[in-house]
């Protein structure tokens, strides 16, 4: 999974998730507490009016927790893999929570990412970026778009494929 955030307060503005099947979430949310510079806009194509129309935290995460349980049945049963310490972005945005429901997904979230940028660093010998890793697994050019729901793909085919294949020599 993958988020995008406003800066520097990291309130999350979008989230994307890429389940073992395919299946895909992506959603924007509205920031309650902070608002979206131009270079975040610029970065991820993500403007303030489409902002204004998207659901606030709390229905996004209950909307996550809905597609989750139809991937599988029980939360806590799921890995949530991101590339980076993805679990900034959600505790940040934890002041905007009001809904409990929310806030117990949130919660889980937390406690449960797990960051594979390590085990991504060892497999590549050295510090890479998701689009490069990407790129070689795929053997591709690409560039990344910071899009949550794109981003959360491609760090599913390289976890894959770090899965599946021997650490470069």
């Amino acid at each position: 999974m993958d988020f995008e955030a406003t800066q520097p307060e990291n309130e999350i503005i979008a989230i994307g998730a890429v389940a073992e099947n395919g299946a895909t979430f992506h959603s924007l949310v509205k920031p309650q507490l902070s608002s979206i510079s131009s270079y975040v806009s610029q970065l991820t194509h993500i403007s303030p009016e489409d902002l204004e129309k998207a659901p606030n935290i709390d229905s996004a995460l209950i909307n996550f927790d809905l597609w989750m349980m139809s991937q599988e049945s029980d939360i806590m049963n799921c890995r949530f893999i991101s590339y980076g310490d993805d679990d900034k972005f959600v505790k940040s945005t934890l002041p905007a929570i009001t809904n409990e429901h929310a806030f117990t997904v949130a919660a889980i979230l937390m406690a449960k990412i797990e960051d594979c940028s390590a085990e991504t660093k060892r497999f590549f010998h050295g510090t890479i970026k998701l689009v490069h890793a990407f790129n070689y697994v795929q053997a591709v050019e690409t560039e990344q778009k910071h899009n949550p729901l794109e981003d959360a793909m491609m760090l599913q085919k390289v976890y894959e494929h770090m899965q599946t294949h021997d650490p470069l020599p």
